[in-house]
């Protein structure tokens, strides 16, 4: 007879067999894990007692380990345990969260909105603002030319002014944009007065399309291409960090804002970044153009135009998006708490389980909309016809989805178990369509752990009152018991 401790299967098979019982649910885990342990002894010993562990033990010991993994997911993925898993606060909040795993991986750990606190890659960046017309509604739209030439004529010493108008996949720059910005080529310059005068048009190329188009080559300097087609010259290639307007934009080409309408295109319409001297309140670079405007009788749309500090520009609208999801959550709060009109007695977990729910989805949505638009969002106006439209439908996209996950949320938060958390089930339809008065048409959900069930009027009527929950004592435990 061998010894007591030989009886007993390898440590390692033991433990494979306890880890194998976290997976099966907890009310069998108990009852399971004891009748593999005993199972895995039993067999272990008769193989003891016949002597028969020879070199197939190891392979007999393996297939019996993978058959209690087997029976253990066989015990979790039960028909009856999926749909129980499925009507549970963790497959929503997982889903959730999932989504918001997916848009950090997609864009690459948010880049586009951590290069919103990245600094700007210029000189002395807090000198500098964004000017924009701004409509009704506050929004930048552009600045007339003709505004600009006559500021930059008539403008006060104090602040210098740079224009661009922005194109399908490039931007038309007057001559001391990236002088005023402070910007250095990587190679060869960037642009410089009289470059628009010129045949053979200058273009400065971004340091991304640069290695596209030319392979990195340094000797593309001087080279001619041709680019939508019009024939260029390569002056410069500006540095990898250098970012303005979108990084979509692959060239840059001058424009003097003297140029006739025909040069400037159907729209002319720019945006504008100003640099003011030290010392000087934008404020009162404003006024002076301002005056400038009632003086030379320029017309004022909207509500005028604003200067807006270049290095806040991104980080403001972040501010938006982060006071809409606040009054997105408290929306969602109000709707529960007043559409239930006192029908659950939740607790905190309901609560937070609602407010994790809706912060996920609407966090999930406010981030995709911010990493499709931050590559338009260093500078406003400007932007082609194209983005403006794009952007209005990404905008009405994005209210148009808060406002579905706040109703989703809403729904489903007011079908849950205000004990469990779990959705109600078993719906039962009661009363008559034809009795309204008397006998009007409810419906009835249940929990199916025995915590209560809700009743939820079909017809809006003087008689009907509002929904209301109804709790089970012990006593009810006994037939929701599996």
């Amino acid at each position: 007879m061998p010894d007591d401790w030989a009886l007993d299967p390898p440590v390692v098979c033991r433990w494979l067999v306890r880890i194998a019982s976290w997976i099966v649910p907890g009310a069998s885990r108990p009852a399971w894990r004891r009748k593999w342990e005993d199972g895995l002894r039993h067999w272990w010993a008769w193989l003891v007692e016949r002597d028969e562990l020879g070199p197939q033990a190891p392979a007999q010991l393996a297939r019996h380990c993978r058959s209690a993994w087997a029976d253990a997911l066989g015990q979790r993925f039960q028909r009856d345990h999926l749909r129980h898993f499925l009507r549970g606060p963790a497959f929503v909040l997982g889903v959730a969260g999932a989504c918001l795993v997916v848009l950090t991986v997609s864009s690459r750990g948010f880049a586009g909105i951590r290069a919103l606190r990245v600094p700007l890659p210029y000189e002395h960046p807090e000198q500098l603002y964004a000017l924009s017309f701004t409509d009704l509604l506050g929004r930048g739209a552009g600045v007339p030319v003709s505004h600009l030439r006559a500021w930059r004529d008539t403008g006060a010493s104090d602040s210098r002014l740079a224009a661009y108008i922005r194109r399908e996949n490039h931007a038309e720059v007057t001559p001391d944009f990236f002088s005023l910005l402070g910007v250095r080529p990587f190679l060869g310059r960037t642009l410089r007065a009289g470059d628009e005068a010129e045949a053979d048009l200058p273009a400065v190329l971004s340091n991304s399309f640069w290695r596209q188009r030319c392979g990195g080559e340094r000797a593309a300097i001087g080279r001619r291409v041709t680019l939508n087609g019009r024939v260029l010259r390569i002056v410069g290639v500006l540095p990898p960090e250098f970012r303005a307007l979108s990084s979509q934009v692959r060239y840059w080409t001058p424009f003097s804002l003297d140029a006739p309408p025909a040069r400037l295109g159907p729209s002319p319409i720019a945006g504008a970044i100003v640099r003011v001297r030290p010392g000087i309140r934008p404020e009162n670079v404003r006024a002076a153009w301002l005056d400038i405007c009632l003086r030379e009788k320029l017309p004022l749309f909207g509500q005028g135009f604003s200067l807006l500090p270049l290095e806040n520009h991104g980080l403001g609208r972040l501010t938006i998006f982060a006071g809409g999801l606040a009054m997105a959550m408290l929306a969602g709060a109000v709707l529960i708490f007043f559409g239930s009109r006192g029908a659950l007695r939740p607790g905190w977990r309901y609560w937070a389980f609602e407010s994790a729910k809706t912060l996920l989805l609407l966090v999930s949505l406010a981030v995709l909309r911010l990493e499709l638009t931050t590559r338009s969002m260093l500078m406003p106006g400007g932007r082609p016809s194209g983005d403006l439209w794009a952007v209005l439908a990404l905008d009405w996209a994005f209210y148009l989805g808060c406002g579905a996950a706040l109703y989703w949320c809403y729904y489903d938060q007011r079908r849950r178990c205000p004990v469990c958390l779990h959705r109600l089930t078993i719906p039962v339809t009661i009363g008559s369509w034809s009795s309204p008065l008397f006998d009007p048409v409810s419906t009835e959900l249940l929990c199916d752990q025995g915590h209560g069930s809700l009743w939820v009027p079909e017809t809006q009527s003087s008689a009907n009152v509002a929904e209301h929950w109804t709790g089970l004592d012990e006593s009810w435990r006994e037939l929701f018991t599996k």
